[in-house]
């Protein structure tokens, strides 16, 4: 066998490696020999190795083309598509607000222009080892066999079998997140369908596998309860219905017709019974039912603001990828007080797009699309006809009707509508750019035509570069990226997973060499390293039994690493506070002063840095301008309630209860251990009886509240209320007796005890 073969099939064996990228878990519970713990260990597993494999198949690529040129991609619109697609992303990041972000992501994430590289490089691969029909079945089939394991996991996780790590009840198998598992069984469901429909000269026992399939995988989706893809999946059958039902004849478009018909009638009976204890008793049916337009206003639509006016600044390439977080601290809205703290994505992903690479970036994300779609309808390699754009469209569209091949298309048209309406509402990962790139790898199989432009090029190379010297060139140059990119990523992961946890024997120095050690390596995870070895100093100086040189060592590194993070990063808020914050933990409050109001520079609207700041003042006993910066951050949103307690208890504090009165107006509230300090510290002792007895009045059977209301008494000076109150706990609840009578001899005896 020549060289050239043994080493095509060498490398295409390889290919076939990547569909079980999405199996891999970074952890010892599930790989324990292979791979090991990893930060994110559902996220840089899949990553790192997903990277090696194109690595190593690119260097072989790049050494069989020396040797053949016919291992070439194909010229075609998706080829422009995606090359532009890298051209625009690589300008975004390097004129961004952070390249090395935009370039390197983080661990969470793990995507960046790094990976929109190796993307890019996978997508080449594909087109130049997958040049026969049956290599492209075999690879969606290997892919479509990985997804029945993973469904597999996921049905275990629904059986109780295998615990859920996300969340109590969402489906999430091996990405360790519900809308990453529905975005990929969602991307197989159509791979099947699409499949099935292949199989007219085959057995009826192929089909019904391919049918049991997608009705496996389908449950599967809707448990993961993930709303986006759902909505994709039906819109996606409706489409293929659609186009079936307006083109076809005979029993194929009863079918269709069916299929629409029945999906108004469920949607109708669905919306009448939304309310009732049928729907509202499962929890699929109750998640999709109880969803709002109130409820994703206060969320999605919030963010996709911010992320527009973001955009209006920086319209052309963005801020670079990676780069929401600076456009989430800029322009952050107060009404976001009940969801997560931060948001590194806007939860669109046109719209990240937007904001990573500008008008440019979502244009260029979008001919993706369009070419894809522009050669399944017309199903043509040449351009389309003369005439008018609404001629040609017209003869697009009947070519594409009345194609023979027609069903085939149609279900990946279904899938790309899926795809698009499910990406309104989330984002992607690494295993959804696998399956996204994948197809469009096989479009421009089916409609690509030879490239003499490439032809050129490879002649040349040939001719120019030997093959000893090509490998030469080629090996040092890949080894070099392959240490860079993933052999550094994965030491850093690796320790830092290490510097989080105790070790026996070695004491906390050993911690601080290892998060040291972290920061030396310098890859994507520093950031990361930072803010956890912040928490762990913070941690350290509060523990009894550690000598306050070790603290004040991890305090003083800890300090002057996260200085670095702000100079590195000076357009992310979160770094000001967490280190304000740290300051402020560890005694040093005029300096964390500097900071946080650093922090409210960058986020001039974000409560938690008013909180912050105005705790900073109560420390220095400057009661009413801790007041001044409570106020400011309930005026942002007067329904925050922790904004409401806050404001309320620094009134109280200064003296001023009647504002407080007016901020609480559930006088429940009150009960609430701070208020109880606030009124204490105020001598209101009065004002804590008042609120006790209303609690008492409204559930006199609890004997908490009598034991609560007794300390208020006592408080006061009401000896005698005291008594008859722990009295009346005693008869509710006979356990407390002992307690109870040894407290009422303590107060009769004209003594204070501690707990009453």
């Amino acid at each position: 066998m020549r060289p050239e073969r043994i080493l095509t099939n060498v490398l295409t064996g390889g290919i076939f490696l990547i569909p079980f990228v999405p199996l891999l878990i970074a952890s010892t519970d599930a790989f324990p020999y292979l791979i090991g713990n990893l930060f994110f260990p559902y996220i840089t597993g899949k990553n790192i190795v997903f990277r090696v494999l194109v690595e190593i198949l690119t260097a072989g690529w790049l050494i069989l083309v020396i040797l053949d040129k016919r291992y070439l991609p194909k010229k075609s619109l998706i080829v422009y598509a995606v090359s532009a697609f890298l051209v625009v992303m690589s300008l975004a990041t390097a004129l961004g607000v952070d390249p090395y972000r935009s370039f390197w992501s983080s661990f969470e994430r793990m995507e960046g222009l790094v990976t929109y590289i190796h993307l890019y490089l996978f997508f080449i691969l594909l087109g130049s080892f997958l040049q026969s029909e049956k290599l492209w079945r075999w690879f969606f089939h290997t892919s479509i066999g990985v997804s029945i394991v993973i469904s597999f996991i996921a049905l275990s996780q629904l059986l109780g079998y295998t615990p859920i790590v996300q969340s109590s009840e969402r489906l999430e198998a091996t990405f360790g997140n519900a809308t990453y598992l529905a975005v990929y069984l969602l991307f197989h469901i159509f791979f099947a369908a699409y499949y099935l429909f292949q199989t007219k000269h085959r057995g009826k026992l192929t089909k019904i596998i391919y049918a049991g399939i997608i009705l496996f995988e389908s449950t599967m989706l809707l448990f993961t309860e993930t709303r986006g893809a759902i909505v994709g999946l039906v819109a996606g059958v409706l489409v293929i219905a659609a186009l079936n039902a307006y083109a076809n004849r005979g029993r194929a478009r009863k079918i269709a017709v069916g299929v629409l018909v029945g999906a108004f009638l469920l949607t109708a009976l669905f919306a009448t019974l939304r309310d009732t204890e049928l729907v509202q008793n499962q929890r699929v049916l109750r998640r999709m039912a109880n969803i709002s337009i109130s409820e994703v206003a206060t969320s999605r639509f919030t963010i996709w603001k911010m992320a527009l006016r973001g955009t209006v600044e920086r319209p052309i390439l963005g801020w670079g990828p990676e780069n929401f977080m600076a456009v989430f601290s800029k322009y952050y809205d107060p009404n976001l007080y009940n969801q997560e703290p931060w948001f590194d994505r806007a939860h669109n992903v046109f719209l990240d797009w937007l904001v990573g690479g500008g008008i440019a970036g979502l244009l260029a994300y979008l001919s993706l699309f369009a070419a894809s779609l522009y050669y399944l309808i017309s199903g043509q390699r040449e351009s389309a006809p003369n005439g008018s754009f609404r001629r040609k469209i017209s003869a697009l569209l009947s070519k594409f009707l009345g194609d023979e091949d027609m069903m085939g298309r149609t279900i990946l048209v279904g899938l790309f509508v899926a795809y698009f309406i499910q990406n309104f509402f989330v984002f992607d990962n690494i295993g959804s750019y696998i399956l996204f790139f994948s197809v469009l790898a096989y479009l421009n199989y089916h409609y690509g035509a030879e490239w003499k432009l490439f032809d050129r090029v490879a002649t040349a190379y040939q001719k120019t570069v030997p093959l000893l010297a090509g490998i030469i060139i080629i090996v040092p140059i890949v080894a070099f990226v392959f240490y860079t990119v993933n052999v550094k990523a994965f030491l850093a992961s690796r320790t830092l997973i290490a510097a989080m946890q105790p070790h026996e024997g070695k004491g906390v120095l050993y911690n601080l060499e290892l998060f040291e050690k972290v920061i030396e390596y310098g890859t994507l995870g520093t950031p990361e390293a930072r803010e956890q070895f912040l928490q762990i100093a913070a941690t350290i100086a509060g523990v009894e039994g550690i000598g306050p040189e070790v603290k004040e060592q991890f305090i003083h590194t800890a300090k002057a690493e996260m200085v670095k993070q702000l100079e590195e990063r000076p357009y992310d808020s979160r770094y000001p506070l967490f280190l304000g914050s740290f300051l402020a933990s560890t005694g040093n409050v005029d300096e964390a002063l500097i900071y946080l109001n650093k922090a409210h520079e960058l986020s001039p609207r974000k409560q938690l840095v008013f909180f912050e700041i105005a705790s900073i003042y109560v420390r220095k006993g400057n009661y009413q301008e801790a007041l001044r910066y409570a106020k400011e951050a309930y005026d942002l949103a007067p329904t925050f309630p922790e904004a409401q307690k806050f404001y309320a208890l620094l009134a109280i504090y200064t003296g001023n209860i009647s504002l407080a009165d007016e901020i609480i107006t559930d006088r429940k509230l009150y009960t609430d251990q701070r208020f109880i300090n606030a009124f204490l510290s105020q001598g209101k002792a009065g004002r804590v009886v008042e609120v006790w007895k209303s609690v008492v009045a409204e559930n006199p059977n609890n004997a908490q509240n009598h034991i609560s209301l007794a300390a208020a008494y006592l408080a006061n000076g009401e000896r005698s209320q005291a008594v008859k109150e722990l009295e009346a706990a005693i008869l509710l609840e006979s356990a407390f007796r002992e307690q109870g009578e040894y407290l009422i001899g303590e107060i009769k005896a004209g003594r204070n005890p501690s707990s009453p």
